[in-house]
Formats: structure tokens, C-alpha cells, sequence
């Protein structure tokens, strides 16, 4: 199934977007870190394609959020 939506954002390699936007970059690493890992240590399947292109950032509530983009490479983890 392929599925395409419009995602609001900008790259998340846009330093002159983070500044304006006061980014807490170190927040945001936390961020991109922790979902990463919940993907893998709790959900057991992550995107098998990580690189920039596929990490915007959103500003919601003066708030930067990593939006993951691009899941057409996944992979399950076995339980072993």
C-alpha cells in the first residue's frame, strides 16, 4: 500500500529554521534518539532508511518535534 500525505515542517538539517524558531537543539536530539529507539526496543520494527532527508522538524506549541518521514524500508526485530 502506498500512502502519501503533506507533512508541515522543514528539514531537520536547516540551522537557519532552528534559529528562528529558538530551537533546543539538544531537546530535539533527545527527541529523534528516543523514537528511534521506542521503535526498536519497544515496537520491534524500525525505519530501515535513517538519514536526514527522511527527519523534519514541526513547530507545535513553540515546541520542535522530529516528524519521521519515509517507511518504505522497515524492519522487524525477532524477540531472540
Amino acid at each position: 500500500i502506498l500512502v502519501m500525505n503533506f507533512v508541515e515542517g522543514y528539514p531537520i538539517r536547516d540551522i537557519t529554521e532552528h534559529t528562528l524558531h529558538r530551537v533546543d537543539r539538544t531537546s530535539l536530539v533527545k527527541r529523534v534518539t528516543h523514537s528511534y529507539a521506542a521503535q526498536l526496543l519497544e515496537n520491534g520494527f524500525f525505519n530501515a532508511d535513517p538519514h536526514p532527508g527522511n527527519l523534519f522538524c514541526q513547530i507545535q506549541g513553540g515546541v520542535c518535534r522530529p516528524v519521521l518521514l519515509d517507511f518504505g524500508m522497515v524492519v522487524t526485530v525477532d524477540n531472540a
